[in-house]
């Protein structure tokens, strides 16, 4: 995955309290339930409103109990990264990442403590590179502005085998796993990884603050550039189908407008279709039982709805640099500020949150 080196700040919106307006829709309340967390990108949650949270770029997993008190089950060794926290039946699964994109092992704790490493998701990647047969980059850039620029493989460039685990979801007797390194939903099936999906390459403008950004040529602004197509979260949809939320590894508008997107995956024949777009960052993502969509958006300091069996997202919530949105029994949880101290010279400020 190739993404800019920073993200824009963009200005806080804090979460309104106050009543609404008569004949408004209440806005949910928020309730703080864990704080000065460093990169929280990742949540599960037990039927029973057990909490499982990463700090990734810490390297740990919680869990909060019914009755509020929060233990740290698991630690990544050394400066890797945790993530990809998922849930069922008490057991948990989750990624330990980095090295360069060269390390992604799936761990599964069971509930009487036992940690064992149940596949190696770089091994899969190494072997297969599900994207190798993509081609990323500019279409069709004239030779002048071409040779303009730096870099053998920065014009145009196929998938490279590497691997960042970000989400899991078991479910369907698998465990599902987006990559965002690899732009692939793999399944893992008692040690063994096959691939469900590479995501295909998505069309994306190039803007002058990317160009800029990432040493591009003025040349380039405007012109067409197929980006990576970032997983960012899985979950199970109605049918035996995936919703997986993706972001373009590249520029972040088509045409102007934010080129996030909420894709519908079928497992079994890989095919995949989009479900609604136009998501600023699109990092995490709850479905609830209605057909109700909820993804949070990560610089579009919100989290949004899009209603079943419709494909346009509306603002549900608006938060700080929200990661990612689960359903609880009763409402939703959620991270905040989650680029909040990754800069290693602010303090973290990330929160856990309940919304409801």
């Amino acid at each position: 995955m190739h993404r800019g080196s920073s993200l824009v700040a963009a200005t806080l919106l804090l979460l309104t309290t106050a009543g609404p307006a008569s004949g408004a829709p209440a806005l949910p309340r928020e309730r703080a339930l864990d704080s000065g967390l460093l990169s929280p990108l990742s949540i599960a949650v037990a039927e029973d409103g057990t909490v499982w949270y990463s700090e990734n770029y810490a390297g740990l997993l919680h869990r909060r109990g019914r009755d509020g008190r929060t233990t740290t089950p698991a630690r990544a060794p050394g400066d890797l990264e945790l993530s990809a926290v998922g849930e069922r039946d008490g057991t948990v699964w989750y990624a330990v990442t980095g090295a360069g994109h060269t390390i992604g092992r799936l761990h599964r704790l069971s509930p009487d403590g036992s940690d064992v490493v149940e596949a190696d998701l770089y091994a899969h990647e190494r072997s297969e590179n599900p994207d190798r047969g993509y081609r990323y980059g500019f279409d069709r850039l004239p030779p002048g502005c071409r040779a303009q620029v730096a870099g053998a493989d920065r014009a145009a460039y196929r998938g490279k085998a590497e691997t960042h685990p970000v989400a899991s979801l078991p479910a369907h007797g698998a465990v599902y796993v987006a990559d965002a390194a690899a732009n692939a939903v793999l399944a893992v099936v008692d040690g063994t990884v096959t691939t469900v999906v590479a995501l295909p390459p998505v069309r994306t403008t190039m803007t002058s603050a990317y160009a800029e950004e990432n040493g591009f040529p003025a040349c380039t602004v405007g012109r067409a550039y197929w980006a990576e197509a970032v997983p960012t979260d899985v979950e199970a949809g109605p049918l035996g189908r995936l919703y997986v939320t993706s972001l373009p590894g590249g520029p972040g508008e088509l045409d102007g407008r934010p080129a996030g997107r909420i894709l519908e995956v079928l497992p079994l024949t890989g095919q995949v279709r989009v479900l609604a777009d136009g998501l600023d960052q699109p990092v995490g993502l709850a479905v609830a039982a209605s057909g109700d969509v909820y993804v949070s958006e990560l610089q579009g300091d919100r989290i949004s709805l899009v209603r079943a069996g419709t494909r346009t997202p509306e603002s549900y919530v608006e938060v700080t640099y929200p990661g990612d949105v689960e359903h609880a029994p009763d409402g939703l949880v959620a991270t905040t500020d989650v680029l909040s101290g990754t800069n290693g010279i602010d303090p973290p400020e990330g929160e856990l949150v309940k919304l409801n």
